[in-house]
């Protein structure tokens, strides 16, 4: 796997359909309704780039909405069914068949109890939309928080992880029949430096991530990093 850490944004053409109608310099995307006067950010497509979907701030709640492809516009956002701010949602990741959607959330285990950080989650279509009851990803919900999913088309799992006061680091757990064996750190080599926002390639052989590094001064003896 090659694995590529960025300090700044990359942005890249996922779908051809959308690829097509993208404009040479950067603009707000859908206007007045994907981008709202409210705060937008973690967004995920669908696999055909007809239906994009992004968490909402909205009075200190956030939400998980949706807007679909009309013409060259899109419509205006609505909560996705399961999305009702009791806890927020973060981060969604639609799988490459459009059955399932990973996401992030603070929301308590089904057994009840609570959550330390946010945990990693999914649900599944029932009846065409995702009326199903999403789903916490035991196997690798650890004491950190957990954002950031991203898979391979085999189904493993890539995402950031941070304990509270330590740096975020990229894990990895493999698919392993209808569960995920236990996540694995992946050593990037850059140290103590926070990682995170991961996005792999469908076949695993490429890694995309943020890192934020280490300051540093150059003195006259010697580098000083912070």
């Amino acid at each position: 796997m090659r694995i590529l850490p960025l300090a700044t944004l990359l942005v890249t053409a996922a779908c051809s359909s959308l690829a097509d109608r993208a404009p040479r310099d950067p603009e707000i995307f859908g206007p007045g309704t994907v981008s709202t006067r409210g705060r937008e950010f973690a967004t995920s497509f669908e696999p055909d780039g007809k239906t994009v979907y992004v968490s909402l701030v909205d009075d200190g709640r956030i939400y998980l909405m949706r807007s679909r492809a009309d013409g060259d516009a899109w419509t205006a956002q609505e909560r996705v069914p399961f999305s009702d701010g009791s806890y927020p949602i973060v981060d969604p990741f639609v799988s490459f068949d459009g059955e399932r959607m990973y996401f992030s959330s603070s929301g308590p285990p089904a057994g009840g109890g609570s959550s330390a950080g946010f945990d990693l989650w999914y649900v599944e279509r029932d009846g065409g939309d995702w009326s199903g009851a999403p789903i916490r990803i035991d196997a690798v919900s650890g004491p950190g928080s957990d954002v950031f999913s991203t898979l391979t088309r085999d189904g493993d799992l890539f995402f950031s992880s941070r304990m509270e006061g330590e740096p975020r680091v990229l894990v990895r757990a493999r698919r392993d029949g209808d569960s995920w064996l236990a996540p694995e750190p992946i050593d990037v080599g850059l140290g103590a430096a926070s990682l995170g926002n991961p996005l792999v390639t469908p076949d695993g052989s490429f890694l995309v991530f943020t890192a934020e590094l280490p300051s540093c001064r150059t003195g006259s003896a010697a580098s000083i990093c912070t």
